[in-house]
């Protein structure tokens, strides 16, 4: 089983992350792109449901809207684009590995 790299541990710990688990680790930051049998897609179709209904869930307590607003609103919060953003704020696109070779890797 492989291990996490020592940034990438620190990086997650500084999130506040326990790490107990690297293999878990290393699937969830592995891009499809690399060819790797363990790949974040089984983990990204879970975390996109979390994410969903957890975003539903603070709309629909904090925004009186209808329901066509609070669609919309979901919509763009759990957008690619705005994930995308976040995750680049966080420094989570330096620490996925990829094998698109316009990363570099």
């Amino acid at each position: 089983m492989s291990k996490l790299e020592g940034e990438t541990r620190g990086w997650l710990e500084a999130l506040g992350f326990t790490v107990s688990d690297d293999g878990l680790w290393i699937e969830a930051l592995t891009h499809g792109s690399t060819g790797s049998a363990r790949d974040y897609q089984r983990l990204e179709f879970l975390g996109d449901r979390v994410l969903g209904l957890s975003i539903a869930e603070q709309l629909y307590h904090r925004n009186g809207g209808n329901e066509g607003e609070l669609a919309q609103r979901l919509n763009a919060l759990v957008s690619r684009q705005t994930c995308a953003a976040v995750a680049r704020d966080f420094g989570a696109s330096e620490q996925v590995r990829s094998g698109n070779p316009a990363r570099g890797d």
